[in-house]
């Protein structure tokens, strides 16, 4: 009988409820935890390196870390790039003002949309953003400007970077002698700590900034990480709340309108406890349906968001990074538990069906 009860259309809404319930929770808890995955740092135009150490001015220099560098044994491969801004040509004769970071693109690779690093001092990676403002795409030139000075270079690859506005660029051009500023990249050795290496580094290079690249995303996106985990606690406190109170709800009017059946089931012999077992299996199924269903179209959603969302700052092709323990097990039991003590507190009609009940 429970089963069905559940095949009925009227089943179809608590299940709706259930799924997007489902889906307004998880949404913001898979956002979050893309925003704090190490891999999301590929789409902040930064590779995927162990260490990032910013040299500050006045306080240190790039050739004070290559030094420090190059003294450990516990340290791979590292490179120094340099950011600074030009100008770039546009079709209508007027110039964009860009940063362009100059090095060694292919050390620590960036998350390409198309092509690849430029390896030579006559080509230049775009943004997304820069590469759509230019109406450019790989294997097209691009003219650049500094101080006067003209330069053509042809366009390598074109990747996702949401920092400075989407805009930005990557060449294998000259250090400039006065850059905006400087980083080195590290990767540690396979035996080594990164965090140990980092606190070393620090104590060395005390003029000098050392970031763990794993903490260099949360940083950067510290403020959207803080508003995510808001919203996230908010959506799932929310949708267990209207899931118990929509399901207790409409299992007390469904028991109300049914009483003259109950009767009858008690009549030739059904005990209460039958009966309960009759709606449990009933609302747990499409309550369980519901949870499923929402578990995976909060994923279809949540990257379809991510991608729009992301995609108006230069990072259309960015993935969606859920934990799977939070997305597809935690937030789904916590909803379905819900109903389910929905459905424990609406049972507690059935105390009043009596046997002389008629429908």
């Amino acid at each position: 009988l429970g089963l069905n009860a559940a095949g009925q259309r009227s089943s179809i809404l608590l299940a709706a409820v259930v799924g997007l319930c489902v889906v307004a929770a998880v949404v913001p808890a898979s956002i979050l935890a893309t925003v704090q995955d190490a891999r999301f740092v590929t789409y902040l135009g930064v590779g995927q390196a162990d260490v990032r150490v910013d040299v500050r001015d006045g306080m240190t220099t790039t050739a004070d870390v290559e030094a420090a560098v190059s003294a450990r044994t516990d340290i791979g491969s590292s490179v120094v790039l340099a950011s600074d801004r030009y100008e770039l040509g546009k079709d209508d004769g007027e110039w964009d003002t860009v940063v362009i970071e100059s090095g060694d693109h292919e050390v620590f690779p960036l998350s390409y949309d198309r092509g690849s690093a430029p390896t030579t001092d006559q080509q230049i990676a775009l943004s997304v953003g820069e590469s759509t403002q230019l109406g450019v795409d790989v294997g097209d030139e691009v003219t650049i400007r500094d101080e006067g000075q003209k330069l053509s270079l042809t366009v390598s690859g074109v990747y996702q970077d949401i920092t400075n506005g989407g805009k930005t660029a990557k060449t294998r051009l000259e250090l400039s002698q006065s850059p905006m500023w400087q980083v080195v990249y590290l990767d540690v050795a396979d035996d080594a700590d990164p965090a140990a290496v980092a606190d070393s580094l620090s104590a060395v290079l005390p003029g000098a900034k050392v970031t763990l690249m794993t903490e260099y995303a949360a940083e950067t996106m510290g403020a959207l990480a803080g508003q995510l985990r808001t919203a996230a606690v908010v959506a799932v406190a929310s949708g267990c709340l209207l899931v118990l109170v929509i399901t207790t709800m409409n299992l007390t009017l469904i028991i109300t309108r049914e009483r003259g059946m109950l009767a009858s089931l008690r009549a030739i012999g059904a005990s209460r406890a039958q009966l309960a077992r009759i709606y449990l299996v009933r609302f747990g199924v499409v309550a369980a349906a519901g949870a499923v269903l929402g578990a995976v179209a909060a994923q279809l959603c949540g990257q379809g968001g991510l991608r729009l969302i992301l995609g108006t700052f230069g990072a259309p092709g960015v993935r969606l990074l859920p934990d799977p323990l939070v997305s597809w097990v935690g937030i789904p039991l916590a909803v379905l538990a819900c109903a389910l003590a929905a459905i424990g507190f609406g049972l507690r009609a059935l105390s009043r069906i009596h046997l002389t009940e008629q429908e």
